[in-house]
Parts: structure tokens; sequence; C-alpha cells
């Protein structure tokens, strides 16, 4: 890393590309954000936890105007920095409560409280999301027909239809992400309360299309994720526990010992559809705080004169390294050489540089970016990794 990179050249045929009105570099959407689907609602993760705003990365002035280079503006966005102040490693995210509803650790759990205090003095907080009953939606296009009540989304209200439900996306396109000039109501707001207050066995939460009533706080931590036999009585046959080895492990009810997922996975499919999985919560750190969403595009065009080509005489192929870095006063910016230096093997990194670097063939082709840079493709997102990074 560092001194093993070269930058990307406005000749080299890989830059940043335009708007058609030359008014900023081509993003789809935010420059970069963190997930929708804590800030500002997301077209794919659907309503947001935290904030109906979107948690924006903006340019610096330093690098509008650089094909080859992003450099953030230095401030970390207000929806994110108001509730946790820089941008947290993956080590220092805040420990959540989840709901795993369809009972398997292999797929992603809803998020349901956050731990605002420490481990030994614990602060569960969560937002409940409050339905408008006002702002309405001509869901089959028909103005003879009545609209829609944002309400119809809400499973603690009368309103609460499934047969729409199922699709957030007419409220997301009220919020941040769909509506970032302001220029129709939000079709919901968040209200922050303690979790043992909303969540008193009665609330119910909306996944997918379903109003599910959600146990009471204080029953949590004694529904674990299990597997049960139902051929037994749905005794339990093994309980999940996250914290055990890597990725956590199944531990068998008949003699404690302890099984990975994937054998529990596969004991699962063998057994004919008497090991059912149950619906339980899991805590673990609420990990998308430490990942941002790049949008950036990357242009390609001409690639030869660059280093990184081979050919087997039939075909040539080109490659180039993305690379992103965020850097803190405990990180010393890199030093880029002005020449290509003998390259180094592909690194995994643990710093969190973008780039692409340019050395000898089968070596990558970098533009290191000081700052937070972001850098990439639509869809890629960095994570912050570790606590000096």
């Amino acid at each position: 890393m560092g001194n093993d990179f070269v930058p990307s050249t406005a000749s080299d045929g890989l830059t940043f590309p335009r708007t058609n009105d030359d008014s900023s570099k081509l993003s789809v959407g935010s420059l970069g954000k963190y997930p929708g689907g804590l800030f500002g609602g997301s077209k794919v993760e659907g309503l947001p936890f935290f904030s109906t705003s979107i948690a924006e990365f903006v340019e610096s002035n330093a690098t509008d105007l650089d094909s080859d280079m992003i450099e953030t503006n230095g401030t970390i966005p207000t929806p994110y920095s108001d509730l946790f102040g820089n941008w947290r490693t993956l080590q220092k995210v805040p420990t959540g409560w989840f709901f795993d509803h369809d009972g398997n650790p292999a797929n992603d759990s809803i998020l349901l409280a956050w731990n605002d205090g420490t481990a030994s003095a614990p602060d569960w907080k969560t937002y409940e999301k409050v339905f408008n009953s006002g702002v309405t939606f001509d869901l089959d296009n028909d103005p003879s027909t009545p609209e829609t009540p944002a309400t119809a989304w809400d499973p603690n209200n009368g309103d609460f239809d499934p047969t729409v439900a199922g699709d957030v996306m007419p409220l997301v396109e009220t919020l941040d992400e769909g509506d970032p000039e302001g220029a129709v109501t939000d079709a919901i707001s968040l209200s922050g309360t303690a979790a043992s207050t909303l969540y008193n066995g009665n609330f119910k939460v909306l996944i997918e299309g379903q109003a599910v009533t959600i146990d009471s706080f204080a029953d949590w931590a004694n529904t674990p994720l299990t597997v049960v036999d139902s051929s037994n009585g749905n005794a339990l046959y093994a309980t999940w526990y996250p914290d055990e080895g890597e990725d956590g492990m199944y531990q068998l009810a008949s003699d404690s010992s302890w099984v990975s997922l994937s054998d529990m996975n596969a004991e699962i499919s063998s057994s004919g559809g008497t090991l059912v999985r149950k619906a339980g919560y899991v805590q673990g750190p609420v990990e998308d705080l430490a990942n941002v969403n790049i949008n950036t595009t990357v242009s390609v065009a001409n690639t030869s004169a660059w280093p990184t080509c081979t050919s087997d005489g039939t075909a040539t192929h080109c490659t180039f390294t993305l690379r992103v870095t965020g850097l803190n006063d405990s990180v010393a910016q890199p030093t880029i050489p002005a020449t290509p230096v003998a390259a180094a093997a592909p690194s995994e990194g643990r710093g969190t540089t973008f780039g692409c670097t340019a050395g000898k063939p089968g070596a990558p082709f970098d533009p290191v970016l000081p700052g937070m840079a972001l850098m990439a493709m639509a869809g890629l997102w960095a994570r912050k990794r570790f606590a000096k990074a």
C-alpha cells in the first residue's frame, strides 16, 4: 500500500466522468452515504431506522475539477455525527438488539434497538415510526378511487393493509432518499424512545409486508434463535450462540456439543421437515454504522498505455484496483511516488484508501485519495474496520 501506488493521470483512460452540464462528477445518487436502511430510506433497504434524512458525504472543492481524485470535505454527515460522532470503526459501533424473524442466522435480522450506553450500564434506545395519515398515495393511478393513506403501512393502525404494505417504495419516495428537495411531505417521522417503553409485548413492526408482534423487551434475552424437533412435540433441538466460534455456533440440547451453522443447515435440509427454525432475538454490532455506500462512477477508455496489461497472444487483459481510505489524525497520509515502483502483491488492506495502482503487469492501478476518500462504482461499499484506520 502507500508507496506501492502511482496516481492515475488525465491521459491514461481512467477517470471520474462528469455530468452532461459539467456541474459535478457523475454519481448514481449521493457521492457516498451511510446505508439507507439506517438513514434516509432506500429503494433496496426500505424505511430508515435512525433518521428520515440521508447521511451523505460531500466532495471537497479541492478535488471538484480533478478527474482522478475525489476527496470529501472532511465533514461527517450530521444525521450520523449527531448520534455517533466520527465515523465508527467496526469494533466501536454500538451493540444492537435484532429480531431474526425467520430463525436463520445466515439472513439479515431486523434492528429493533441499540445501546446508547455502555456494556456495564446499557441504555437501550429505539425509534418508533409514526405514519402520517395526511399523506396519501394514488396506487392504482385512478383518480376516481380513494387514495391510500400512509397509515396503510402502519402495523399498529386499523388502516393497515397487507396487500399494499409489502412495497414501501411509495413511502421511501417521500423521504430524503426519494425527495431530496423536500417537495412533498414525509410519509413517516421517527420518534425516539426507550426500547423497554415501545416494546411492551403488544407493539408490531412491519416485516415483509406483515404486522409482526414483538415480544416484551424484558423477554428478548430469554428468547434466542432455536431449532426444534417437530417430530418430538417441538422439543428443543439446538440453540444459536452468536458469540461462539468465529461466526457463531449452535449448541445441541442433547449433549451440549457445538455445531456450525453450515452443519446445522445441512441437518435441517436432510431432516424431511422435522427440524424447524424458530424466530428469536440476538445481540450484535450494528455493523452498517461502519459501512458507507459508494455511488461514484468510473470511466474506462483507452488502456493501451496501462502497465497492468497482459496478453496471451490472443487477448489482452488490463486491470485496475479501486481502494478507499478513511484517514483521521491517527493515520498518516500516504506518500505517492511520481514514478512506478516495484509492484507489491495485491493486499486485502487494513487501511481504507480506494485507488488504482500502476505498476508491473498484474499490479493494480491506483489513485490514492487523501482524506475520507470515496471512489468506486455504484453499489460498492466501504467499511471502516480498524480502530486506527
